[in-house]
């Protein structure tokens, strides 16, 4: 099982958890950003785009750097 963490959930790192998602080659992605509620919701955004977009990576988001 394959895990990429991205620190930061600004506009790049938003970006780059939504490219990986989508390319499906990974099985999880972890967005970690000290604003909590900003990574929750990025990842929350991405995780329900993949219906759309057909990729079934698991994205989420976090404010622990120690996840």
């Amino acid at each position: 099982m394959s895990r990429v963490a991205i620190i930061g959930a600004g506009d790049l790192g938003g970006a780059i958890a939504q490219a990986l998602a989508a390319r499906d080659r990974v099985n999880a992605v972890l967005l970690i950003d000290s604003a909590r509620a900003v990574a929750t919701g990025k990842a929350l955004d991405i995780r329900q785009s993949g219906a759309i977009d057909g990729f079934h990576c698991r994205v989420e988001g976090t404010d622990d750097f120690t996840a």
